[in-house]
């Protein structure tokens, strides 16, 4: 991310700050972590999950990727349906990234009270812990399923969005600043559409390619990490930040998906479904965009992403209004050799 977000141009340095990110040993969550340690030298680093091996591993990494920081790093076991453990864990913090809320379509539809439990009771207890142990800035990573959403997924996620605005805007005295982040849909070696599609074709199924002009958005990992950090530094509070993805043709993505793993292709009217239905959709609807209709009003861009201010902030006059939601189907698909060339920089290709 080369433009700074013309709100603030002099950022809020991570350097020597207290930082802690919840779900840390998640695929995103250790991404932030591990571009923090390499690029911006926190202080202090606590890593915050409930996943005990998977904080083990994710600390081991991080010493890897930056060897310096060994003394800085902290890993601690901890849930956010258990506000009183966050408050604890947030003393002296100055900086919270909150990444550890449910993020799987299938699994939140079949149990929509953990999905509530996670993503709204969490959300808030994240919010009111901060708070009260005095955070300078709290960052949520929604999931762009919260664009007009129909399902459990993107309607905890849109109300997690919506509490944090609402925090900041009746913060009142508290100096905690709140902003929100929705991140799309992943490119990585670990994505689960990656690994559906790999485990097909090594199973030897040929891959069915769809014969209507299905679209997703894609954002390689390392990027959804920066805008991260990014909205970490600039907001001003309430805003929600969401990054430009490119776009790809399903097709395209499965046909090299095969080449790559010497799989075959068939053309058929129905897709598999074990592969198309695990790409990720940056809402739960057939119509995937980054902003919805109501939204449009509020955004502005920059060149690398999108940012929705809240209703009561006045935009300076030089910003570049939004006139779209910016949907899959408006947008021009990345050519196959160039999706070749994007999967390949994002690790999602050998």
């Amino acid at each position: 991310m080369k433009h700074p977000w013309e709100f603030d141009e002099a950022r809020f340095s991570l350097s020597g700050r207290k930082v802690l990110v919840t779900g840390a040993a998640s695929v995103l969550g250790l991404e932030v972590c591990r571009q923090l340690v390499t690029e911006h030298h926190p202080a202090l680093l606590r890593l915050f999950d409930q996943n005990e091996s998977g904080l083990f591993f994710a600390e081991q990494q991080l010493r890897a990727a930056a060897p310096g920081t060994v003394g800085r790093l902290r890993t601690l076991m901890g849930d956010v349906r258990d506000r009183e453990r966050l408050v604890r864990a947030f003393e002296r913090i100055d900086v919270v990234i909150h990444t550890g809320t449910l993020q799987h379509v299938g699994l939140c539809e079949y149990n929509p009270f953990e999905a509530v439990q996670t993503n709204l009771i969490g959300v808030q207890n994240v919010i009111s812990a901060a708070v009260e142990a005095g955070v300078q800035r709290v960052v949520l990573v929604s999931n762009g399923a919260a664009v007009d959403p129909v399902g459990v997924l993107g309607a905890s996620h849109l109300m997690a969005e919506r509490l944090v605005t609402a925090a900041y805007q009746a913060g009142g005295s508290a100096t905690t600043l709140l902003t929100s982040v929705r991140v799309g849909p992943l490119a990585h070696p670990h994505a689960d559409w990656l690994l559906t599609a790999r485990d097909q074709l090594r199973a030897g199924a040929p891959v069915v390619l769809p014969r209507h002009d299905e679209r997703r958005f894609l954002l390689p990992l390392g990027d959804a990490a920066r805008l991260v950090l990014t909205a970490t530094q600039t907001a001003l509070g309430g805003e929600v930040f969401v990054c430009q993805a490119p776009v790809v043709r399903v097709r395209d993505l499965l046909t090299v998906l095969a080449r790559a793993h010497r799989g075959q292709v068939t053309e058929s009217e129905s897709a598999v479904r074990s592969v198309v239905s695990s790409l990720p959709t940056i809402a739960d609807t057939g119509s995937p965009g980054l902003l919805s209709e109501s939204e449009v009003p509020q955004a502005y861009e920059t060149p690398d992403y999108l940012v929705v201010l809240p209703n009561d902030r006045t935009p300076t006059p030089s910003l570049k209004r939004v006139t779209h939601p910016h949907r899959v189907e408006d947008a021009t698909p990345l050519t196959p050799g160039g999706l070749e060339a994007f999967l390949r920089a994002s690790g999602a290709l050998p």
